[in-house]
């Protein structure tokens, strides 16, 4: 076979930075290409990477660069297409899993690829984990000795259920999860036995999404391998994360706790009984502390050495994409990565689906015909919307369609807005903002544009990259177009929010701007340039600066409030004792509405807040109280938080990191805590804005109301008891 060098992938979302950190392992391995439907993406993680080339046509990319191997990393309902554009130009294929949407689409690959006489590769990931990895050398050494049973659990919330896009393949049928969240544990299974009987499936906790489709939230399978019973044990709602897979022979129980990387095999050491006992935690305990600090060692390594590896789950992508390697070379130590190892996962996947109870769901919605090119003039909607499937952004939407506005959204994936289709005046166009090619044509007959939109990065260069600098070329292209109203959505967070008092706009940005986190520096930042351009050319520019939105669909564990690990804990601001700036949705959908047609705003910026009622500790009480459940509340303070950040900017320093060049400041951490008050008068008089300050309102639309939606409130019989005025 030839060497394996020229490399290209298809598909620039999440998953694609793992491949590419993981291909610099691969020896003679050469990123060459990049294609995907959204330019920027591509562009992004071409950017990255020396001599790689950005592309948006698959065909145009083999054609041009022939590649010898392509890795398929989108949605698995185009795996067996794009696999196959693959294979006819004579390319090697690497999928991530599943294979496919179907063992019949999987086999067919299979011998399309004999035919052409390339090589298929599937990426299991976790079963090349490190403690995997330690499981099957122990069942290999037969220290369990004969096998008495296997269970696999995976249980981990999963935000698009709540969060959407809900147009994804896996959230389309009941059985997709299956095939995309599923094949983690039918590989882990199969991995250590050759096939499984499925004898029985339950299936929990429904939930109708958006788009119509029935998911369930918990699923537990029940099966056998010869005379190996096995069981599987799967959750999506809110909970403990974990992620384990455990086998019980003869001589002992082996755990793999792929969650925390740690195996720990639990044998007889022969002692006496209570000898024993203490023999046996003993082990585990000083196993476990040596295995945490290997993988803490990992990690920090890869901080200042670039050969490093990582964490638990880059290390399992490294070594799952190097065995996948291997196996394109037909010389693989593992079969875990062959087409046929991925047609078995898929065949028992199916016999699972085959399994589930049916029952009464409702028909699933289509999606929403999203557009590259707006409708005729006659019918286009003088309303845009970029951003339009965020929190914000869908309120702001329906609330302009009820008041029989004609509204065009982009978005980058039209499935966000499932739940519109069928809305009168409601136009959705597929797109980045940042391509003016495509908002040439989205801006055709707009006449109020509200920016929303806003994209991360890990430092301050590359928030004006990605965010800032698009934003201000965008808003440019909108006055060249003669938009009446652009409406900027900034944030408080660029605010001296650590100042005593109520702040007014005419205060203007926090003076120590320039050592504030990044996300409230490049808003700042973009913030001035659209007034520079309001100022010199005139741009139609209205900002408004919500502050802790509050409401139905919007983050629980929100982090104006507090630093979350999960909804069972989190470490407030400070003591958490002040009232905050919160500010329900629907106010701010009203505020932003009325910035359509206040006239004499031009250039004006608006800080919208409630009175301040709800103090961080008496958030997190309601919270409790809606759930029924406790959590456990620790405090943090701004000179720890400070000296903990100057840490890790020193390692940032030493390691070359792209934000190393951001110093941090101690006025950074004393505005998370947020002790500033807004003083709204402008809004009031400009905007006729009057925000809801009823306390018993904003508890219930702004904490109980969201929280009920997102998770289900624990049984009374198990609630534990919390007096009224309880301290957390």
């Amino acid at each position: 076979m030839q060497p394996l060098q020229k490399v290209a992938l298809v598909g620039a979302g999440y998953i694609s930075s793992f491949h590419v950190a993981a291909l610099r392992h691969v020896p003679g391995a050469r990123l060459v290409a990049v294609c995907d439907l959204n330019e920027h993406a591509a562009s992004r993680i071409a950017s990255g990477e020396e001599g790689v080339a950005p592309y948006t046509d698959l065909e145009r990319m083999l054609s041009e660069v022939k590649p010898d191997v392509l890795h398929v990393l989108t949605q698995p309902d185009s795996h067996s297409a794009l696999a196959a554009a693959g294979i006819a130009a004579g390319c090697h294929v690497l999928l991530e899993k599943p294979v496919a949407t179907s063992s019949a689409e999987a086999l067919a690959m299979r011998d399309l690829a004999a035919d052409k006489g390339v090589s298929l590769a599937v990426n299991h990931n976790f079963v090349f984990s490190r403690p995997f990895n330690r499981l099957k050398h122990s069942l290999a050494q037969r220290e369990l000795g004969p096998l008495k049973s296997i269970r696999v659990v995976w249980k981990k919330p999963l935000g698009q259920v709540d969060n959407g896009p809900w147009g994804l393949w896996m959230l389309r049928s009941p059985t997709n999860v299956l095939f995309e969240i599923g094949s983690h544990c039918l590989s882990e299974l199969l991995s250590i036995v050759d096939d499984a009987e499925i004898a029985s499936v339950d299936v929990r906790s429904p939930k109708t999404l958006p788009n119509g489709a029935t998911f369930h939230r918990q699923w537990s399978v029940s099966g056998a391998s010869g005379s190996i019973p096995f069981q599987i044990e799967k959750a999506f709602d809110y909970g403990y994360p974990q992620h384990f897979v455990e086998v019980e022979g003869w001589f002992g129980v082996a755990r793999a706790d792929i969650e925390n990387d740690v195996f720990v095999l639990e044998r007889s050491t022969g002692s006496a009984d209570d000898q024993e006992r203490l023999a046996v935690n003993a082990r585990a305990g000083a196993e476990r502390a040596r295995q945490a600090l290997l993988t803490y060692g990992h990690y920090a390594g890869s901080k200042f050495i670039k050969s490093a590896i990582g964490g638990p789950y880059e290390t399992s992508m490294v070594l799952g994409i190097a065995n996948s390697y291997d196996e394109l070379r037909g010389q693989a130590p593992r079969s875990e990565s062959s087409i046929e190892f991925a047609c078995r996962v898929a065949q028992v996947a199916e016999s699972i689906a085959e399994k589930v109870p049916r029952q009464a769901e409702a028909p699933m919605r289509p999606r929403p015909k999203a557009r590259r090119e707006p409708k005729a003039a006659s019918e286009a909607p003088k309303v845009l919307i970029v951003g339009a499937s965020g929190f914000i952004g869908t309120s702001l939407l329906r609330a302009l369609l009820e008041q029989g506005h004609a509204v065009r959204a982009i978005v980058r994936n039209a499935s966000s807005l499932v739940a519109l289709e069928g809305e009168a005046g409601f136009e959705v166009m597929a797109g980045d903002f940042r391509d003016q090619t495509f908002m040439e044509a989205a801006l055709e007959g707009i006449d109020v544009v509200f920016h929303l939109a806003v994209a991360h990065a890990n430092s301050f260069e590359g928030y004006l990259r990605a965010d800032s600098e698009p934003t201000v070329a965008f808003a440019a292209q909108c006055r060249r177009h003669g938009v009446r109203r652009f409406v900027y959505t900034g944030t408080i967070d660029s605010l001296d929010l650590a100042r005593r008092g109520r702040l007014k706009e005419s205060d203007g940005l926090d003076p120590g701007i320039e050592r504030r986190n990044n996300y409230a520096r490049s808003k700042a930042e973009t913030e001035k340039r659209l007034l520079a351009l309001h100022e010199q050319e005139g741009l139609p520019l209205v900002i408004v600066r919500p502050g802790i939105v509050l409401g139905a669909g919007g983050p629980v564990e929100h982090v104006g409030v507090a630093s979350w690990s999960n909804l069972g804990r989190c470490r407030l601001w400070g003591r958490g004792d002040h009232p905050l700036p919160i500010v329900l949705v629907d106010d701010v959908v009203k505020a932003l509405v009325r910035c359509m047609d206040a006239e004499g705003i031009e250039g004006k910026a608006y800080n919208l807040s409630a009175e301040p009622c709800v103090s961080a500790r008496q958030y997190v009480e309601e919270l409790e109280r809606a759930l029924g459940i406790k959590i456990v509340v620790g405090h943090s303070r701004a000179a720890a938080n400070f000296a903990g950040d100057l840490t890790k900017w020193l390692i940032k320093l030493l390691a070359g990191h792209p934000d190393r060049t951001r110093v941090p400041s101690l006025q950074d951490w004393r505005c998370r805590e947020q002790h500033a008050g807004f003083d709204t008068t402008s809004a009031r008089d400009d905007l006729d804005w009057v925000p809801t300050n009823d306390r018993a309102t904003i508890v219930e639309r702004g904490i109980r109301e969201p929280a009920r939606l997102l998770y289900s409130p624990v049984p009374e019989c198990q609630r534990a008891p919390l007096e009224a005025g309880e301290a957390t």
